[in-house]
């Protein structure tokens, strides 16, 4: 913050440069956890911003469903709806042990993001652990064969950039 301001005030300008040297929006979320700024991030998409302060991350995250915590997929969804949980602060209020016993070391990992407690460090120089293209549509699209052209095109890019890489993909996923 000494050097490019208060955070809120720099998210704002990274955005402003994203978008008008890029034309693409942003999405940011800001907090002292990694987890809970991806979920503060992931409630203002498209093009927003959100801020929780350091001590409200359990508050903020307590009220959502348990699904937009990151990790939980369907499977662990459906084993946490079967133990009674549908919020994330109800899985932020099971016993360490219950999570424990029903997932293993991961559950004891989830409890803590659940409360908003991430001991994770953000390595900015890491290579990234997967590569993907994407596009959000101001409309609803209903054409297969713009959308297969689409589709065709984000593939290609994600090629490209495995090729350039020299790198080999081990699982492909489309999201619609």
């Amino acid at each position: 913050e000494q050097m490019y301001g208060p955070a809120g005030r720099t998210a704002r300008r990274i955005r402003e440069r994203v978008r008008k040297e890029l034309g693409l929006t942003a999405s940011v979320g800001i907090s002292s956890s990694k987890v809970v700024a991806k979920v503060a991030s992931d409630a203002r998409k498209p093009d927003g911003q959100m801020e929780v302060p350091p001590g409200a991350e359990a508050d903020f995250l307590a009220p959502l469903d348990v699904r937009k915590l990151p990790g939980v997929g369907t499977r662990t969804e459906m084993l946490l709806r079967g133990m009674g949980v549908r919020t994330i602060g109800d899985l932020a209020a099971l016993p360490e042990s219950v999570l424990r016993y029903r997932l293993g070391v991961w559950g004891e990992g989830l409890r803590r993001s659940a409360r908003g407690q991430d001991g994770g460090r953000v390595h900015p120089l890491e290579p990234p652990k997967s590569i993907s293209r994407e596009t959000t549509f101001a409309k609803d699209v209903t054409d297969r064969d713009f959308l297969r052209g689409v589709l065709r095109y984000l593939a290609e890019r994600v090629g490209a950039a495995l090729r350039r890489e020299g790198k080999w993909a081990r699982t492909v996923t489309c999201k619609v």
